[in-house]
C-alpha cells in the first residue's frame, strides 16, 4: 500500500497553490501538502469518508515533428534518391502520443463537492497508488 503519492496540482480549491503536491494518509486523515518554502509545508486535510470519488479524465494528444519528418526526408533523399526521400519523411515524422490525462478527486471540503484536478507523468501509476492511500 502507497503512503504517499507525489503530483501536480492543476486546480480546485484556492488555498491549495498550482504546483507540486504529496497526497498522503496520516491516521484518519487524507492531507495534500504543499511547499511553503524552505522545510516549511501547508495542507489540508480530508476524512476519507469525505471522498466521494477518484476517477481518471482520459486526454491523448498526438503530434508529429516537422523538423524531424524534414531531416528524415533530406537523409532518405541523400542516401537512397527521391523514393527514400518520401520513406525518411514518413519514418522522421512519426507521430507521438502524449498521455495528458487529469486525475480527478471529488471530495466534500468545506460544506461543498469540490474537485481536485492533478496530473502526473503517468497517470494510470497514480491514479493506482492514490487510490490505494483511501483503502
Amino acid at each position: 500500500m502507497a503512503k504517499a503519492v507525489a503530483l501536480q496540482y492543476i486546480g480546485g480549491p484556492p488555498e491549495i497553490p498550482i504546483g507540486p503536491v504529496v497526497v498522503k494518509r496520516t491516521g484518519d486523515l487524507i492531507q495534500i501538502c504543499w511547499p511553503k518554502g524552505l522545510f516549511k509545508w501547508g495542507s489540508i486535510d480530508i476524512p476519507p469518508s469525505d471522498i466521494i470519488a477518484v476517477a481518471l479524465n482520459k486526454d491523448l494528444k498526438e503530434s508529429r515533428s516537422l523538423g524531424k519528418a524534414l531531416a528524415g526526408a533530406a537523409i532518405g533523399g541523400i542516401l537512397t534518391g527521391g523514393v527514400g526521400a518520401l520513406v525518411g519523411a514518413a519514418v522522421g515524422g512519426r507521430s507521438k502520443t502524449k498521455d495528458q490525462s487529469t486525475i480527478v478527486m471529488r471530495a466534500r471540503y468545506k460544506g461543498s463537492e469540490m474537485d481536485f484536478l492533478f496530473s502526473d507523468k503517468h497517470p494510470s501509476l497514480a491514479i493506482s497508488s492514490l487510490t490505494s492511500l483511501l483503502r
